[in-house]
C-alpha cells in the first residue's frame, strides 16, 4: 500500500526526506541510533521506492555524528546503481 501511494499519488509531493536507521535494544522505545543500513529498518527498500518514483529531493539524515560520514555514503551508493 506504502509503494502505491508514492509511486502514484506522492512523488510530485515530498520535496524532502528523512532518514534513520536503529537497532533494536531493551529499555530504549525506539532503538540505538545506527549508521544507514546497518540497523533494523527497511532503509535500502525505502530508498528503491523513492528512486523508482523518481524522488529528487533532498535527505536528511538524523542519528549519531559519528555516523554520518558512513550514513551519506550509504544512500548514493544505493541510488547510483
Amino acid at each position: 500500500m506504502t509503494e502505491a501511494l508514492i509511486a502514484n499519488s506522492w512523488s510530485d509531493k515530498i520535496f524532502h526526506t528523512h532518514l534513520l536507521d536503529t537497532k533494536r535494544e531493551p529499555n530504549k522505545p525506539f532503538g540505538e541510533p545506527v549508521p544507514l543500513g546497518e540497523g533494523d529498518n527497511y532503509i535500502e527498500r525505502f530508498l528503491l521506492l523513492l528512486k523508482d518514483a523518481r524522488y529528487s529531493g533532498w535527505y536528511n539524515f538524523e542519528g549519531r555524528r559519528e555516523d554520518a560520514k558512513v550514513s551519506f555514503d550509504y544512500p548514493l551508493g544505493k541510488l547510483k546503481s
